[in-house]
């Protein structure tokens, strides 16, 4: 398997990990996350301020799984998935309101 193949198996696993990990739905409920074509440049500094972020159709309502497993999370989080020609970028928004 060459390098390029490689990064894409590992860009894939780790989807596939977020979704098992975090974003289990409950019985019978069936959730898709949904990466974003970057069409314009991304920089990977932090901030979520490029256009191509507010493209991105963000994935939220996340459950708990410890300490009530099964409850709605209790901070808010959102999650937005973007690709280009080379590169998968995932960015993360999470909320705290004890702040």
């Amino acid at each position: 398997m060459d390098l390029s193949a490689m990064h894409w198996l590992m860009r894939i696993l780790i989807i596939i990990h977020i979704n098992a990990a975090v974003c289990q739905p409950q019985a019978g409920q069936k959730r898709t996350a949904y990466a974003h074509w970057a069409e314009t440049p991304v920089v990977v500094d932090g901030q979520l301020n490029e256009l191509a972020w507010s493209a991105a159709k963000p994935i939220s309502s996340f459950i708990q799984q410890s300490p009530n497993e099964g409850h709605p999370a209790s901070e808010q989080t959102v999650v937005r998935i973007l690709f280009n020609g080379q590169k998968l970028y995932i960015g993360f928004e999470c909320f705290d309101s004890q702040r």
